[in-house]
C-alpha cells in the first residue's frame, strides 16, 4: 500500500475512542488493482465483517493493512491464534472476530496506491507523473529520506524522444521512450521504441527493437 499518512493523528483518535482495534480504510473506486484486497463492511464507523474485493460494485471500502491496538490486545490475540490454532496472523483473528471486539475504522482521504502485480506496480509508478501525486506522496508530512545513490546523469542524444516517462540516473537513450519507467543505467540504442513498458537496470535495448507491455 502507498500512500502518505499522519499516523499520530490515526493514534490519538484510536486512544478517544477506546476501541479495541483501528482500521485504516479507503473508499475507491473498485479499480482492478485492488482486487483480492480486504474490504471493510462498516456500519457507524464500526467494521462488522471483512471480505475480499471480487470486482464487483462501484466502491470499495479497502483495507489499508494498518492495524492499532493496545500491546495487551496484541499479546492475547498472539496467544489465541497459537491456541486454537484457527489463525495464521494477527491480520487474520481480528478479520475473523470483528463482532467480539470493538472494531472501529478510520477514514483515509489522501492518495492510495496498491502494488500487488506487475501492472498495478505500472500504473502507480505513472503515478508519480501527476505533480499533485508526487508533492503528496513526498512532501506532504515531510521529507522522505532514503539511501542516495551517486551516479552520471542520463544522456539523451540527437535524434531520441521522450514523453511522460520516468526516466533513472546513468542511461544513454538514443531511441523513443513513451509512458515508460526506465531503471539506472539503461541503454536504448537508436531506432529502438519502448512504450507502456518497465525496463528494470542494466537492462540493454537493441536497434530498432520495439518493446511494448501488453
Amino acid at each position: 500500500m502507498i500512500c502518505n499518512i499522519n499516523l499520530e493523528e490515526i493514534a490519538k483518535e484510536h486512544e478517544r475512542s477506546g476501541a479495541d482495534v483501528t482500521i485504516v480504510y479507503k473508499k475507491v473506486n473498485n479499480d482492478e488493482m485492488f482486487l483480492n484486497c480486504e474490504v471493510l463492511n462498516i456500519d457507524n464507523g464500526k467494521v462488522v465483517g471483512v471480505g475480499k474485493n471480487l470486482g464487483m460494485g462501484d466502491t470499495i471500502n479497502v483495507s489499508m493493512e494498518i492495524f492499532f491496538m493496545s500491546k495487551e490486545f496484541l499479546i492475547q490475540a498472539i496467544y489465541k491464534c497459537m491456541q486454537d490454532g484457527i489463525c495464521s496472523s494477527v491480520m487474520e483473528y481480528v478479520s475473523k472476530h470483528v463482532r467480539n471486539h470493538d472494531v472501529r475504522a478510520y477514514e483515509f482521504k489522501g492518495y492510495l496506491g496498491c502494488i500487488n502485480s506487475v501492472s498495478s506496480y505500472y500504473k502507480v509508478s505513472m503515478d508519480f507523473l501527476n505533480g499533485d501525486v508526487m508533492q503528496e506522496l513526498c512532501s506532504k508530512n515531510g521529507n522522505i529520506y532514503t539511501k542516495s545513490y551517486d551516479s552520471p546523469p542520463t544522456k539523451y542524444l540527437n535524434g531520441c524522444s521522450i514523453t511522460n516517462s520516468i526516466m533513472a540516473s546513468g542511461s544513454i537513450v538514443k531511441g523513443l521512450v513513451s509512458n515508460s519507467i526506465i531503471g539506472r543505467r539503461v541503454i536504448i540504442e537508436e531506432g529502438a521504441e519502448v512504450i507502456d513498458s518497465i525496463v528494470f537496470s542494466r537492462c540493454i535495448i537493441g536497434k530498432n527493437v520495439k518493446l511494448k507491455m501488453s
